[in-house]
């Protein structure tokens, strides 16, 4: 029997990353092999609850959206220009809808890690070139790496990639790091179908691979986002976010407090015992494999919520995510690599209690 105010099951969108992190070598400390990430599966469905689409122009910002400016199913990417430019999306279906498919990206030949820095005047840095999908470095590279993530170098230079050694950046190393090449940086639409809904709430859940001894490089991948809602007259800051929080590479198990208390939560609303697998209860997948008790993190990322009403069937919101291995994490080091894990994006609701 369906339960008042249950967590729906929806599976808005369920992006998979598959991170292989067997042979790498990260930035900013050595420039002795590449950083080994295997080819991204997206799977992106929906039930009747949410749709979505990606962004055409790959930008967040004020004003009324409408479907039209989103694409769904079958989707590609096109890179802009240079590498600050958002890049452009197009599709199967000029509409939102239940599914969208990142066709053919990957994230093959990425050879730094990844943050925000700034760029030296007057340097040669790597291009992109979308017929044969290559990235040229550049040839007088040069700059520096912010110790943290920057909003303000983000707006001006975008992300830089580097080398180094120990904690120190070789400045000369630093170069353009392109959108959707060697980071994820994707601007998505999310709109409610039941008008029954009172929260829409996006989980980014990494899971390392069954077998691997310790969290490792795992935990220096981060998510910055930010949203907007109709009616707002701003675009916010992104929220800088590390995965695995306090928790670093050599760290054996981890406690995921957001997964368990959806876990509770669902499995409660749901009674008579029921006991979710896999990401069912976050509106992902029952599939034992996506989660790894003990392993596995998840960060929850508000996307709406109607206090005690509830939210628009009419209403878009705009999330922008930005999924990086990020060089400036203290985790971020040779003795953090040979594991791999993937990534899950994944979207659910709570229905207002009657």
């Amino acid at each position: 029997m369906k339960k008042k105010g249950m967590l729906i099951a929806t599976i808005v969108m369920v992006l998979v990353l598959a991170v292989s992190l067997t042979t790498a070598t990260y930035a900013w400390f050595t420039e002795t092999s590449l950083v080994q990430v295997d080819t991204i599966a997206f799977e992106i469905s929906s039930a009747a609850d949410m749709v979505i689409g990606v962004h055409e122009n790959n930008t967040i910002s004020t004003g009324a959206k409408t479907a039209a400016d989103y694409w769904s199913g079958g989707t590609y990417y096109t890179a802009g220009g240079t590498h600050t430019a958002p890049g452009t999306w197009e599709g199967e279906f000029n509409a939102l809808g239940s599914e969208v498919n990142f066709d053919g990206l990957t994230f093959a030949d990425i050879s730094k890690a990844v943050g925000t820095g700034t760029l030296k005047d007057g340097g040669s840095f790597g291009t992109y070139d979308n017929a044969t999908s290559t990235f040229t470095p550049g040839t007088d590279m040069g700059g520096d790496a912010d110790t943290a993530f920057n909003m303000a170098h983000y707006t001006a230079s975008g992300m830089i990639q580097a080398e180094g050694q120990g904690g120190t950046v070789d400045t000369t190393t630093v170069d353009a790091a392109w959108k959707n090449v060697h980071y994820l940086d994707v601007v998505l639409g999310i709109q409610a179908t039941n008008a029954n809904l009172e929260t829409m709430t996006c989980y980014v859940t990494v899971t390392p691979r069954t077998g691997d001894a310790i969290i490792g490089m795992n935990a220096a991948i981060h998510v910055a986002w930010r949203v907007v809602a109709p009616g707002d007259d701003t675009v916010g800051d992104l929220h800088d976010v590390d995965i695995y929080g306090d928790y670093h590479f050599d760290d054996t198990t981890v406690v995921n407090a957001v997964y368990n208390n959806a876990k509770t939560a669902f499995d409660t609303k749901m009674g008579d015992g029921y006991n979710s697998t896999g990401l069912e209860c976050l509106g992902g997948g029952t599939s034992a494999n996506l989660y790894n008790a003990g392993h596995s993190m998840t960060v929850a990322i508000p996307i709406a919520s109607a206090g005690e009403g509830t939210i628009s069937v009419g209403d878009i919101y705009q999330l922008q995510l930005v999924i990086y291995i990020a060089g400036a994490d203290d985790d971020c080091q040779e003795a953090a690599k040979g594991v791999a894990s993937t990534i899950n994006i994944t979207f659910a609701g709570v229905e207002k209690a009657a």
